[in-house]
């Protein structure tokens, strides 16, 4: 039988002393190695938040007064205005403020909440823009609790503080470019909910709003070469149809593209919507050879016919087409009618065309081809440093239309 030994269950207060030597050495080490700077910005981050919810600085001290809070609420949201526009890191204001999060959350819920209210209306609406950005990267409630979102539905829609309504678009230039990243992974979850029978239906978003900041998103995305997430975005909310208010001659090309190669991963129906898509933007800016081969894609005869009939008729010279303002170039005519004729689709055209004939099939492919290699002066290369980029230009065009059209 052995005995237990008293002393073993008792704490050593030795060991005890060590591992609060260790925590207060890490916080004295922690503090140390942020810079003056830094060291300086945080002090006066804290100071800020201190004053903005109502807190005096030290024991003793006078009580903070309205258009004190209201001036620290002002210099927070500058402060997360200058922090969100870096697309790096997580910028040093965030953090700081990270570990003041739910400091500043209960005390706007306790504000928004109190009656009557000690701040108007535009200082509830700043206070709400930076708990906005906050959430983003500290949210302590979860991923579907979507508080970025909810904060910036109550926040200001503009850089001077105006409210959030339906009938003006939300301006994002002052947030950044990852701000508007993430607030669009929670707008799909949110519109996600809606469609979630489990989810509590007095938790979920109005979709209207959801929808207005859809519209006010996908304009900033394409402005800043964002078509992606764009296009994403506009498909996870079924409103793809909103992309051909925002097209013009600077970015249809790379919506399209993306459109075009998103399309394989999709399932019936969705892929067919998205060609659909992209066929009425081509269409839009007159890429008529783009949208025939979209066409031929969908394999539909009606879109290609639409296409083809663009030709012009009677076509006896290329001097006509001078006159006809939906095509600008010969060669886009050409490519149009090579389409065509590959696909054995020459019977699309109108018969009262001049192309709709047999010199536009298969039977003079060869012909064709070393008419135009004779029209671009590649036949004979008279130095290597002009004829032999064109014409490796030439093959390399050549090669990649036939590889789409195989696909």
């Amino acid at each position: 039988m052995t005995t237990a030994d008293p002393e073993k269950g008792k704490a050593d207060p030795k060991s005890d002393a060590k591992k609060d030597g260790k925590k207060d050495g890490a916080k004295a080490d922690a503090t140390d190695s942020l810079s003056e700077e830094d060291l300086e910005l945080r002090q006066h981050l804290e100071a800020l938040v201190a004053t903005a919810i109502g807190e005096p600085k030290f024991e003793g001290a006078p009580d903070v007064t309205v258009p004190q809070r209201c001036e620290a609420i002002d210099a927070l949201r500058a402060e997360v205005r200058s922090a969100s526009a870096t697309v790096a890191a997580i910028p040093k204001a965030l953090k700081f403020l990270g570990r003041h999060y739910a400091r500043l959350k209960h005390s706007y819920h306790k504000e928004a909440a109190g009656a009557p209210q000690v701040l108007d209306a535009t200082r509830m609406r700043a206070f709400a823009d930076v708990l906005s950005v906050v959430a983003m990267a500290y949210s302590d409630s979860g991923e579907d609790a979507c508080e970025s979102l909810r904060f910036r539905l109550a926040g200001s829609a503009d850089a001077d503080g105006g409210p959030f309504t339906l009938g003006a678009l939300v301006d994002f230039d002052p947030w950044g470019q990852e701000y508007v990243r993430s607030l669009c992974a929670e707008v799909t979850k949110a519109w996600s909910a809606h469609e979630d029978e489990s989810y509590d239906a007095s938790k979920r978003i109005d979709k209207k709003k959801l929808e207005h900041l859809v519209v006010s998103i996908v304009p900033f995305q394409l402005r800043h070469s964002s078509e992606p997430d764009a296009v994403d975005l506009l498909l996870e909310v079924e409103m793809l149809d909103k992309l051909a208010s925002h097209i013009d001659a600077h970015n249809y090309a790379r919506v399209c593209l993306y459109l075009l190669s998103s399309c394989h991963f999709l399932p019936p129906p969705d892929d067919r919507i998205v060609l659909e898509c992209a066929y009425n933007l081509y269409f839009q800016v007159k890429q008529f050879p783009d949208a025939a081969i979209v066409a031929i894609k969908l394999n539909d005869r009606q879109k290609l016919q639409v296409s083809g009939s663009f030709l012009p008729s009677p076509l006896s010279s290329l001097s006509s087409l001078s006159s006809f303002t939906s095509l600008s170039s010969p060669f886009t005519i050409f490519t149009l009618l090579s389409l065509l004729s590959f696909f054995s689709y020459a019977f699309l055209l109108p018969l009262e065309s001049s192309w709709a004939c047999p010199q536009h099939t298969h039977m003079h492919t060869r012909t064709h081809a070393h008419a135009h290699i004779l029209t671009l002066s590649l036949l004979v290369p008279t130095s290597p440093c002009t004829a032999s980029p064109l014409l490796f230009l030439f093959l390399s065009l050549s090669f990649s239309l036939s590889l789409s059209f195989f696909h």
